[in-house]
């Protein structure tokens, strides 16, 4: 049987993931609890007892200045495949640098 400092580790790692899927997608905690319970277990049956490496976020998540050049660009009505020549990026690579969807012309 787990003794009260595993009982509390477990709590506290579920505690993480639940405020990282608040977080990260705008769920209340009391839809988010399903979920991290369920990756709490999947890591306690993959890693239990183990030590494990979680690498650092990138150092920064800010977009970079080409990606602004380029948000620029499509928000003074530059059409996407005139965007895609001047910078030399595909249609895919632009959805990758703008997940939530490619920025509107500002009017």
């Amino acid at each position: 049987m787990s003794n009260s400092r595993d009982i509390d580790a477990v709590d506290h790692l579920r505690r993480l993931v639940v405020r990282g899927i608040v977080e990260q997608t705008g769920l209340n905690e009391e839809h988010a609890m399903p979920y991290a319970t369920a990756v709490v277990m999947v890591l306690q049956t993959e890693f239990g007892g183990e030590r494990i490496h979680i690498p650092k976020p990138p150092s920064s998540t800010a977009p970079n200045d080409r990606q602004l050049r380029i948000q620029s660009d499509l928000e003074a009505g530059v059409s996407v495949n005139q965007v895609r020549l001047r910078h030399g990026v595909s249609r895919a690579t632009l959805h990758r640098m703008f997940p939530g969807g490619l920025p509107k012309k500002i009017a």
